[in-house]
């Protein structure tokens, strides 16, 4: 009895100690005990592991990230704002007369180049016109100089007299006025471009100025960007804009502020600027939704960091930086800000390398490997 009384008692001895030699091995060893004394046993694991955790930190993989190195310098400030692209020449054409449609020579969505004939109309009650006038206006010539013969030493405002009363005025203004209408009989572009609208058919007849066709130039556009009341006084002509075209995907395309709108509208507190791009291969269509960011004014020594920098943790923002391999975080006050850029008051020295990507759940003194980002 008193012998299996010791053995029970050295059993949790050597089971424990047999564990702490073979960490593999303690499972087994504690289904071995009785239920009553599993409970130390447990507690001394625990803690062993918690005594180990600086060992296993110092194991743990080192985790890839990338940083930049911060510099105070200047700090643009950037306007946002969105649009419709416009065409920045288009042209709405009619015809001087009316008459029926005897030629199409284009057709929507063709491209057109200055002074192709676009629409024709019937130009014979025109041609016929014309040369009443002419003919009316020989009649008069030949009484003029058969007036002006009887005063051959006339003034010049006795000729202007005399080309009134002979009706020569009259007929050289019916000329003009015959050939402007044959001309008007044919709608040309008047310049390179595209063909946006044609409302015309063979054989239809239209009336005066009844508008039969549009061309645009889509090599240059304009954007009217509506930019917030607040952002609006940093604005300045000249100052450059980045455009997104989101029907295109991330592609950015560079333009200017080419005006700014004078007028604040107070229903929308926005105000207008006027951004002008080039349409390289022509993949900017009018119509298109684009979202620009504006260069406003340039403010010089700051501190500045990506937007991707700051994170924010129990309602304080912060910023991991690498320190000796490791990652540190540092509360931070933060000043101006743009869709990429923030301002960085206190928290960072410059000099410091701040984490941009891959630190969102990292954890104070986590090891890292840096690649430095420019």
């Amino acid at each position: 009895m008193r012998t299996r009384n010791l053995l029970l008692w050295l059993l949790p001895l050597g089971i424990v100690g047999l564990a702490a030699l073979r960490p593999d091995l303690r499972n087994r060893a504690m289904a071995l005990l009785p239920r009553s004394e599993k409970q130390p046993a447990v507690a001394h694991a625990e803690e062993t592991e918690t005594e180990a955790d600086p060992q296993e930190s110092a194991r743990m993989v080192a985790l890839p990230v990338r940083g930049r190195v911060v510099e105070r310098g200047p700090f643009r400030l950037l306007v946002t704002g969105a649009g419709r692209v416009e065409a920045l020449r288009r042209a709405s054409l009619s015809p001087r007369v009316g008459e029926r449609v005897t030629a199409i020579g284009a057709r929507e969505g063709s491209a057109v180049r200055r002074g192709a004939e676009l629409v024709t109309l019937d130009r014979r009650p025109f041609e016929i016109a014309l040369r009443e006038a002419e003919a009316q206006r020989a009649r008069a010539q030949i009484e003029y100089q058969a007036a002006l013969l009887g005063q051959p030493e006339a003034t010049d405002e006795t000729k202007q007299l005399l080309r009134h009363r002979s009706g020569l005025s009259a007929a050289d203004e019916a000329v003009t006025r015959a050939q402007l209408d044959l001309e008007g009989a044919i709608i040309t572009a008047p310049f390179d471009g595209w063909v946006a609208r044609l409302d015309a058919n063979v054989g239809e007849r239209v009336a005066p100025n009844q508008v039969l066709t549009e061309v645009i130039d889509v090599s240059r556009l304009r954007i009217p960007a509506e930019v917030l009341e607040d952002d609006f006084a940093a604005l300045e002509l000249g100052a450059p804009a980045a455009v997104r075209i989101p029907a295109l995907g991330e592609a950015r395309f560079q333009g200017t502020v080419d005006a700014l709108n004078p007028v604040i509208d107070p229903g929308r507190s926005t105000g207008t600027a006027y951004i002008v791009l080039e349409n390289p291969g022509n993949r900017i269509r009018p119509g298109m939704y684009a979202e620009v960011e504006i260069g406003g004014t340039e403010l010089g020594d700051r501190l500045v960091v990506p937007r991707s920098a700051v994170l924010e943790r129990d309602r304080r923002l912060l910023a991991f930086r690498a320190r000796k391999g490791r990652a540190e975080w540092s509360y931070v006050e933060i000043g101006l800000s743009t869709e990429r850029e923030i301002e960085i008051l206190s928290g960072i020295d410059p000099g410091d390398t701040v984490l941009v990507e891959g630190h969102m759940t990292l954890a104070h003194g986590a090891p890292i490997q840096v690649a430095l980002t420019p």
